[in-house]
């Protein structure tokens, strides 16, 4: 195990260098969070127009100025983008939501990986395993590690002794 655990200190992080990710990670999540608001807006204005289009049909059909079959054929093309607005919707608040817990875990990991895995029971240790390494080979009784994104970018950075392209 402690053959294992000398590997989490690869991707061990400064506190200082935590900071400057932490900083970088708001500015994204800043300029994220207006695109978001922008295209929600958008998104907002089409899903308003398809409910005027709609109202407007139901009167066009009432006053017989469209038939059955146009109506139907216009109602299920609008009722599918207005299906495809919300799923789009949706997507972006997973998307924002996944993108800070998924910032949080690799942070806190880098800060502490090592003592993590060293306290951790076996399951937690698989799990932790997992999550940071993929394809764990044993080659000639040796141990051939293969790190996951972001943990490999972590790795080589640290080994370059730069700050990654991402900090200020």
């Amino acid at each position: 195990m402690k053959e294992i655990a000398q590997y989490f200190d690869d991707i061990s992080l400064s506190e200082e260098l935590i900071q400057q990710i932490t900083l970088y990670l708001k500015d994204i999540y800043e300029a994220e969070g207006k695109f978001y608001r922008e295209q929600k807006a958008r998104l907002r204005k089409e899903q308003d127009q398809i409910q005027q289009r709609i109202s407007k049909m139901y009167d066009d059909r009432y006053d017989c100025k469209i038939d059955e079959t146009f109506f139907q054929k216009k109602l299920k093309e609008y009722k599918d983008r207005e299906f495809a607005i919300l799923q789009e919707m949706e997507g972006h608040a997973k998307g924002d939501e996944s993108f800070h817990v998924t910032a949080n875990m690799v942070l806190s990991l880098a800060r502490r990986a090592r003592q993590i895995f060293e306290s951790s029971e076996v399951e937690e240790k698989r799990q932790l395993l997992n999550f940071v390494f993929q394809n764990l080979e044993l080659k000639d009784k040796k141990l051939l590690i293969h790190y996951r994104e972001p943990f490999k970018m972590i790795k080589d950075t640290s080994l370059l002794g730069k700050c990654p392209g991402m900090c200020r």
